[in-house]
C-alpha cells in the first residue's frame, strides 16, 4: 500500500522551500539523490514485489523508472557523477519469528 509524501528542495544554509514534490512511495527509506545535472531526484520504490531506482524530475514531468528489477530488496544505492552508473546493493530479507514459552 503506497502512501503520500512530499520531497521538499531547500536552500542551504536557510530560506523558503525552492520546490516541492509529490511522490507515492511503496518501499523503506533508502535514501534520495540528484541526478548529475541535478534536475532530478532519485530514489528507491517498491511495485510488484520488486524495488527499483526512479527518477523524478524537478520540472514536474512523470517520474521514470532507471532500472527494471523483477525482484528483490534495494538496500542503498549510489548514481556515478556523470550520471551514466549506479552503484547499489540489493538483496532479500528474511524474518523468522520464534516462540519462547516457559515450560514450568
Amino acid at each position: 500500500q503506497g502512501s503520500d509524501h512530499r520531497i521538499v528542495v531547500m536552500p542551504y544554509p536557510s530560506g523558503p522551500p525552492i520546490k516541492t514534490l509529490e511522490v507515492s512511495l511503496n518501499s523503506r527509506d533508502v535514501g534520495l539523490g540528484w541526478t548529475a545535472d541535478s534536475k532530478a531526484i532519485t530514489y528507491a520504490d517498491s511495485h510488484d514485489d520488486a524495488d527499483n531506482i526512479w527518477s523524478l524530475p524537478l520540472d514536474g514531468s512523470p517520474a521514470k523508472q532507471l532500472t527494471n528489477f523483477t525482484s528483490g530488496l534495494i538496500f542503498s544505492f549510489q548514481m556515478s557523477p556523470d550520471g551514466k552508473q549506479i552503484a547499489l546493493s540489493r538483496g532479500s530479507q528474511i524474518d523468522d519469528v520464534i516462540l519462547l514459552r516457559d515450560s514450568e
